[in-house]
């Protein structure tokens, strides 16, 4: 039996775990989860940046577009994060050990991306 899938999970708060997956560009992928987070993403106001086409181009293409998307992925979280990180971390909902430490580490990487000077060089 095929497991049952809750309907409207996009709809859930945003967590640290979800922005720093969208910020490595997770969002652009084409499974569930990366549906998912793009959802989530542009229904909390983050401007991610479509996912490109990268069906037929060679290699080395790919990992340039890939990198650039990755790069406008940054923009878009930092921009929210800087925003938005008090009332995201006023919400979280994170327990236990391993979550903990898992939710410390998004945090860490967020903030790192905040302070760093990430420039957009996503094609428009």
């Amino acid at each position: 039996m095929k497991p049952i899938v809750r309907l409207g999970k996009w709809r859930d708060p945003l967590t640290e775990l979800d922005l720093d997956s969208i910020s490595s560009g997770y969002a652009g992928t084409n499974d569930q989860y990366g549906r998912t987070l793009f959802l989530k993403g542009r229904a909390a106001g983050i401007n991610i940046p479509p996912s490109p086409n990268l069906n037929g181009l060679p290699k080395d293409k790919i990992r340039e577009i890939s990198a650039m998307y990755q790069i406008g992925c940054e923009k878009a979280v930092k921009d929210f994060w800087a925003e938005n990180r008090e009332r995201i971390l006023s919400k979280s909902q994170t327990t236990g050990g391993i979550g903990l430490l898992l939710s410390d580490i998004c945090i860490r990487s967020l903030d790192n991306l905040v302070s760093r000077n990430t420039q957009n060089n996503f094609p428009t």
